[in-house]
């Protein structure tokens, strides 16, 4: 109840409106999983919902009955429930707009949202592709997997070019991948910078509160179009996969241990990683004809998915990690180890594209 009232008053903050803390009701019900009482002043969230969903779904819920709270104390709405002053209020508050337009938010209706992302259109046609030629370097054929890399990073770039130019593409998701812990450490911020220069997707270090441990955690989120986020997403995990395998074999082999060289060995794979990706992108504008047409589309994409967080994290302020030790002996290894790197390495190992509901 108190974490419900914390989040109420930081959204209220957070986008500038002004509303009176409202009653605040834990339901039992599993059907309706939130709701507005004008009369009682009442907002009632479902426990089910909180005990069952990542709690960025609990708090989009929230701001779709905050929105009903806003139409009714501060625009003083005669209009139908869901008509034009409801869609302001949603605006305002950034609900995303999968949870605007309905009446009643169920169980059935987030199933819904899911499987709308798992639909076999041409999207995920190309998404299948794209995971099968990050696979392909399970061969130990060191040149086989190097050209799988490259087929699949230009195959992502040309899908992109192609999203960009089609009359449906003004669609993007918040992708949440959890830490689980209240720092991020050092490595997982480089990650974040890959995905971010790499995977045409914007990367907000963020938290979130969990429910389940009482407590508020750290979170990335990737925002973009939803095959971008899962690619993204995949990226992600592949490599954190790969960093425990790789420091397995290296602590093994060179018996290194304790958290320094560890941490210095992670952030030499992800930064030999980095130069690696850029290395192979600066290769392929070269080749690319394409390169004008490509600028113009990229700038168009830069305002577009701005906008998009400018919504979703409108009070949004950069901030800085402080220095952690680095061994530099086993940070150079990982960098050796990074620049070999492929990424269908990881999917024999247990990566996995992965795909999560909007936060």
């Amino acid at each position: 109840m108190t974490r419900l009232q914390i989040e109420h008053e930081e959204i209220c903050r957070n986008y500038r409106v002004h509303l009176k803390l409202p009653v605040f009701e834990i339901s039992s019900g599993e059907r309706q999983l939130g709701c507005w009482q004008a009369g009682t002043r009442s907002l009632r969230i479902s426990e089910h919902l909180i005990t069952s969903q990542p709690w960025g779904i609990t708090l989009q819920v929230l701001k779709h009955e905050m929105a009903h709270q806003y139409c009714s104390e501060v625009l003083r709405s005669k209009s139908t429930v869901h008509g034009e002053d409801f869609k302001n209020a949603c605006c305002r508050l950034g609900v995303l707009p999968e949870f605007r337009g309905f009446s009643l938010i169920t169980d059935e209706l987030l199933g819904q949202l899911d499987d709308h992302g798992k639909s076999g259109g041409a999207e995920s046609k190309v998404l299948i592709k794209i995971e099968k030629l990050l696979a392909l370097g399970e061969s130990s054929n060191v040149h086989e997997a190097e050209a799988a890399l490259q087929k699949a990073s230009s195959l992502i770039e040309k899908y992109h070019l192609q999203q960009l130019t089609s009359a449906d593409h003004s669609s993007y998701i918040v992708g949440v991948i959890e830490i689980g812990k209240k720092q991020i450490a050092t490595y997982k911020r480089h990650i974040c910078r890959i995905l971010q220069d790499f995977f045409f997707v914007r990367v907000v270090l963020s938290r979130a509160y969990n429910p389940h441990v009482n407590t508020v955690q750290k979170t990335i989120e990737l925002m973009g179009s939803r095959e971008n986020v899962a690619i993204a997403e995949y990226c992600y995990f592949f490599l954190e996969n790969r960093l425990a395998i790789l420091w397995n074999d290296f602590s093994q082999r060179t018996k290194s241990s304790g958290r320094t060289q560890k941490n210095s060995y992670y952030l030499g794979v992800v930064l030999g990683f980095f130069q690696k990706l850029k290395d192979q992108n600066e290769q392929e504008k070269k080749k690319s004809s394409i390169e004008p047409q490509r600028n113009e589309l990229l700038l168009v994409e830069d305002r577009r998915l701005d906008a998009f967080v400018q919504i979703h994290f409108p009070r949004m302020r950069k901030s800085s990690s402080g220095a952690s030790r680095v061994d530099r002996d086993v940070y150079q290894k990982g960098m050796e180890a990074g620049r070999n790197l492929t990424m269908a390495d990881g999917v024999a190992d247990g990566g996995k594209l992965t795909r999560q509901l909007p936060r």
